[in-house]
This record gives C-alpha cells, sequence and structure tokens, in this order.
C-alpha cells in the first residue's frame, strides 16, 4: 500500500514539474520576449541590411556594404567607418518604445516629424525596404519622437537619434593607411632626423641605412603601429589637385612600405607641421587628411632612437655560473644540480638577487654611443675596471662586462659587441655585487649544522 502512495506522489510531483516548466518557467520566459519584440519599432539583423540612407534637411547621406566592408556612396565616394555604421545599426536594432501613442493626420510637424525630422531608410539584401523617422526631443524624459511614417507615434530614447545625426566626418574611414603591420618586411622612413632604411629579419629589425645594425624592435613597431591604427583628425580636401597649398609638394615625412613576399609597394607623405597640424597623403587614395604634432612626434625619431642599445645580452635561462670582478676582489658563483646558487661553491645565496643581477648585464643598455668597433679600451679606464661580470654556461664564456668611471661619466664595455658606451648611474650601481646583501642568512650553512 505504502509503495502505490508512493508512486501516487511521484506521478503528482513529476506533473507539477511540467506544469511549473512549461506554464511557469518557459511561459514567462516567451512572454518576456513577445514582450521585447512587441516593444521593438524596426526588426532586422545586421548582416542583412545592403544599404543604409539617412535623410535630413542638412544633410543627405548614402551608405552601401560590399562583402565585410562599408562604403560612403553620397555625398562624397569614400570608405566608410565600419564601427560606426555597426553602431548605428546596433541602436536602432535595439532600440525599444517607451510609449506610443496616435495623432491626427497633419499633426506630424507639431512633434517635428516633417521638416526637420531625421529619416533612416534601410534596403535589405532581399530588396525589401523600411524605414523609421526620428523627430523632436520630447518635453520630458530625455527622450524623442519617431515614427514609422503614419499617425502612430512613438517615444524612444534619445541617444538613438543621436547614432543618427552624425557629419560626414564622422561617417567617414578615417584610417591613414590600409597597411598591416605584420605584412610589412621593409620600409624607408625620411623625417627630419634624416633618412632611414629598415628590414625584417624573422621577428627582428635591421637598420641598413644611415648604417647597418640592429633596430630596437619596440620604437621600429611604434612607427607601423601609428600608420596602421592611427586616425586622421580631420579630411582637408577630397583630392590633391594643388600640393603647394598642403606643402606636399616637397613633403617633410615620407614612408615607403614593401608588403608581403612580393614586396608591393605603398606610400605615405606628411607636411611640416604647421600650428600643431600635419597633412598627410597616402598614395592610394585621394584625400589630404591631417594628424597632429603627437603623430609627428612618434614617427620624427633618430638613429640613436632607432637602433638597438643593448650591449651585453645573453640566454641568462642557460648561465650557471658567474665572477665577479671588484677591485682586488674575485666573487664566484655557481649554480647546483638544484639550481640553487652558491657563493664559493658552499653558501647559498638568494636567488632573485642573482636574477636581478643577471638581468642587468642582459638588459643593459647604452645611454650614448662613446666609440664602436672598439680594439683597446685602456684610454676609457676599462683597462683595469672597477667592476667586471663573466658569465658562463658550462665552462664556456656567453658574455663579459666592464664597467668604470670615465671623466665624470659611468662607461661599459662588452667584448661581443666591441663598443664603449656611456650608461646610467642606476645601471650602474646595480652591477655593484655587496656580500651580505646576497647571502641568504635563513639557511644554514653545514658548519652551523654540525
Amino acid at each position: 500500500m505504502n509503495l502505490v502512495k508512493t508512486l501516487v506522489l511521484f506521478v503528482i510531483f513529476a506533473l507539477l514539474a511540467v506544469y511549473v516548466y512549461f506554464y511557469e518557467i518557459r511561459g514567462g520566459e516567451e512572454q518576456e520576449l513577445a514582450e521585447q519584440v512587441a516593444q521593438k519599432i524596426i526588426s532586422f539583423e545586421n548582416d542583412s541590411v545592403k544599404i543604409i540612407e539617412i535623410r535630413s534637411i542638412f544633410n543627405r547621406f548614402y551608405f552601401e556594404r560590399t562583402d565585410d566592408t562599408w562604403r560612403i556612396k553620397k555625398p562624397v565616394e569614400t570608405g566608410a567607418d565600419k564601427a560606426t555604421i555597426e553602431g548605428l545599426l546596433n541602436s536602432l536594432k535595439n532600440m525599444k518604445m517607451v510609449r506610443s501613442f496616435t495623432i491626427r493626420d497633419g499633426e506630424q510637424k507639431d512633434y517635428g516629424l516633417v521638416g526637420r525630422s531625421s529619416l533612416v531608410i534601410f534596403q535589405f539584401n532581399n530588396g525589401k525596404r523600411d524605414s523609421v523617422r526620428f523627430g523632436d526631443d520630447t518635453p520630458v524624459g530625455g527622450n524623442v519622437f519617431a515614427s514609422k511614417g503614419d499617425t502612430l507615434v512613438y517615444t524612444v530614447a534619445s541617444d538613438v537619434k543621436n547614432g543618427v545625426t552624425k557629419n560626414l566626418f564622422d561617417w567617414r574611414d578615417k584610417s591613414l593607411t590600409k597597411v598591416k603591420q605584420s605584412e610589412v618586411k621593409e620600409f624607408k622612413l625620411k623625417n627630419s632626423k634624416g633618412v632611414f632604411h629598415f628590414v625584417k629579419e624573422a621577428s627582428d629589425w635591421l637598420i641598413k641605412k644611415p648604417r647597418e645594425t640592429r633596430a630596437e624592435n619596440s620604437k621600429v613597431n611604434g612607427v607601423l603601429r601609428k600608420f596602421e591604427s592611427g586616425k586622421a583628425k580631420s579630411i582637408v580636401s577630397e583630392n590633391l589637385d594643388y600640393p603647394d597649398e598642403f606643402n606636399l609638394a616637397g613633403p617633410a615625412y615620407r614612408i615607403d612600405f614593401y608588403l608581403g613576399e612580393g614586396k608591393a609597394h605603398k606610400s605615405v607623405i606628411l607636411s611640416r607641421l604647421n600650428n600643431n597640424v600635419s597633412n598627410v597623403k597616402e598614395d592610394s587614395r585621394p584625400q589630404v587628411m591631417t594628424v597632429d604634432s603627437l603623430f609627428i612626434r612618434d614617427i620624427d625619431k633618430s638613429f640613436f632612437d632607432f637602433r638597438d642599445k643593448k650591449i651585453s645580452e645573453f640566454d641568462k635561462n642557460i648561465a650557471d655560473s658567474v665572477v665577479v670582478t671588484q677591485g682586488d676582489s674575485i666573487l664566484y658563483f655557481v649554480k647546483d644540480t638544484s639550481d640553487t646558487w652558491l657563493l664559493e661553491g658552499e653558501i647559498e645565496v638568494k636567488d632573485w638577487k642573482m636574477n636581478a643581477l643577471l638581468t642587468t648585464v642582459n638588459n643593459l643598455k647604452a645611454k650614448k654611443f662613446i666609440m664602436e668597433n672598439v680594439s683597446s679600451t685602456d684610454k676609457y679606464g676599462l683597462n683595469r675596471p672597477e667592476r667586471k661580470v663573466e658569465i658562463y654556461h658550462r665552462g664556456e664564456k656567453i658574455q663579459s662586462l666592464l664597467v668604470s668611471k670615465h671623466n665624470d661619466k659611468k662607461v661599459a664595455f662588452s667584448p661581443g659587441s666591441q663598443k664603449v658606451v656611456e650608461i646610467e648611474d642606476s645601471s650602474f650601481n646595480n652591477l655593484e655585487v655587496k656580500v651580505d646583501d646576497f647571502i641568504d642568512t635563513s639557511v644554514k650553512t653545514s658548519e652551523e649544522i654540525s
């Protein structure tokens, strides 16, 4: 009997669960979705829109989608800013009415829905059309009046209308170039400091002119990022019929890109700054654009700025012994089989201090290049250096660095680079090894244990 009661209760419970799911939970979700759809004034998916037209008493814009890009067809033929167009579509697609009411025919002007209104017309891929019109702000509530062209008026959030009433510059593509940094294999740059030629080898950049040396990758890539992601501040002309008018007949700056394996060529010219503005023209587009002084500052760098300033780089992960000479003192550090650094083979030292020392040597940069291709360092006080750091891997020396003072300057020399350079005082100080700072006092020596 108890088994029968249990089965009956189970069936009742199951039926209740089904009822709750279909009528309360799922039904509630469907009702909420239906309410959301009912609040929408216009319904579409972004990729279904092929043409957008915006009409007002001030402007008339005509946009057309081609594949994954948008173009402005009127009032000028040029590229459109995809993000701005997609933002407009999202705003209109998600637009919901706050309230609705009916007016009499002829009263549209009282709500700004004729004359001073803004009309958006859509044409879809299937050829169908739809539209929505925006009028005046509502007296209260921060909304605007909208209509589908009949006597039914909606109020919607005012930011939707703000997304419609933009000017030509807002809508247009403001990218300076269509060059992708990853595609650039080589480029030439002319600026106020000289003419430079850069060539990429694997993931690194080399300077070929004015003198062949390694480049500082971050500085070179910074220039390329400027041209890939930089945006025009304004468009001053739709064409360059008169280069003298924009100081582009003899440009102050020029960059020539060579792209891909075929070294396809693209170039950009820029004028000298005038009132903190430079005019820009890319060879594949007719418009003359402008950038500000911050853009120019980042491309107007010298040979020293562009060149690699590291003088003692090595693979610090394979270093297993270090010899530090400071005057008459010589310190030997070695890494044991458990990757623990030991002083004189028995005193454990702080791992982070050894890592900091190796990092300082590895990342040491020239503040100024004093002399290159040096055969003798006697005149710089480096024949008897104040500090000398020698780094080994399995008994083979992989780096050596000498530092000293010369004429109130801190100088350094690495035999591998054959360069004498001035370094920062902080780098000089970081190369001093104070034994007490390195010893890990929390670890007992074998003598203390015994």
